[in-house]
């Protein structure tokens, strides 16, 4: 994935104080976004009036000023109808530019979308320095990308068997994580207890581990009246959005132990907890395993 950062827009330098508006601030503004992870910049260009403008000098001024500050960056600028009305008077100005962007946007419900507002062999001169880098990038991504469960899947799992060796005095371990393919089907009947270190949503229980998970965990099981007395954490919000599948062993146990760590959140939150599923039977562990998703091995 890459990010596109937009510097001003079509708005004036009167709306705020730090609205890049000048090719000096553009370009200013540019490097520190890039700094910032930005992999492309788009703005508008103005003329010296500071007004919106699409003159060749005003182009070129601002592209020059900001390939300076951002070698190697995808610049892009606005087309829009409004920056020049007449639409033969802004095909025009396009085509009359010496010191191209790499990239322009067009707005498909203006005058003129259809023509693109650029000459064909332009365009795609600019889709094909656009398209290059993304390219490689992705090709960067696929190389390096190995399938696996997130970290916090793998910490939330390992923080959960130092708690229950801090009970029982059982180590665990962990034999197989699968990826659900229907999270949405957890429910909170399927899930008996809830464990995790939240600051945000409720758990049956709480186990903080204090810089490191080589220290042992120490329980706080949060009573029925947990809100009030715990300032008010949320109840966990249902369905979650990704849900990993896990297979434990315990030792000196001959049947395998199943959880679900599952990642929940609202449109203010998120975080990952742990789940012990609520099945008594292998029948019922297999079904919940089933409406989830989960391709667990649990005989071998």
């Amino acid at each position: 994935m890459q990010l596109k950062a937009a510097l001003n827009g079509a708005r004036s330098g009167m709306e705020h104080s730090a609205l890049p508006v000048t090719a000096d601030a553009i370009a200013r503004d540019a490097q520190a976004v890039v700094a910032a992870g930005a992999a492309a910049v788009h703005f508008h260009i103005r003329g010296p009036n500071g007004r919106e403008s699409l003159a060749p000098e005003d182009v070129a001024h601002c592209i020059t000023a900001c390939r300076a500050a951002v070698p190697a960056i995808p610049l892009g600028v606005s087309t829009g109808t409004w920056i020049v009305p007449d639409l033969a008077a802004r095909l025009a100005l396009i085509r009359a530019w010496q010191t191209l962007p790499d990239f322009a946007s067009v707005n498909f419900d203006e005058e003129g979308a259809e023509e693109g507002g650029l000459t064909m062999s332009r365009l795609l001169r600019i889709v094909l320095v656009m398209l290059v880098p993304l390219v490689l990038v992705l090709v960067v991504a696929l190389s390096v990308y190995k399938p696996g469960p997130p970290d916090k899947v793998v910490t939330a799992v390992y923080g959960y068997l130092r708690y229950q060796e801090s009970s029982s005095q059982q180590a665990g371990a962990v034999q197989q994580i699968v990826h659900a393919a229907r999270p949405w089907n957890l429910t909170p009947q399927m899930s008996r207890a809830t464990f995790g270190s939240s600051v945000v949503y409720q758990t049956t229980t709480n186990y903080d581990v204090p810089g490191s998970f080589g220290l042992r965990a120490t329980a706080t099981p949060w009573p029925r009246e947990f809100s009030s007395r715990r300032g008010g954490l949320r109840p966990l919000p249902f369905p979650p959005v990704d849900v990993w599948c896990v297979l434990l062993r315990q030792a000196g146990d001959a049947s395998p132990g199943v959880v679900f760590v599952a990642e929940h959140h609202d449109i203010y939150n998120a975080d990952w907890i742990l789940h012990e599923p609520n099945a008594e039977s292998r029948p019922e562990l297999n079904a919940i395993l089933s409406s989830v998703g989960c391709d667990l091995v649990l005989d071998r």
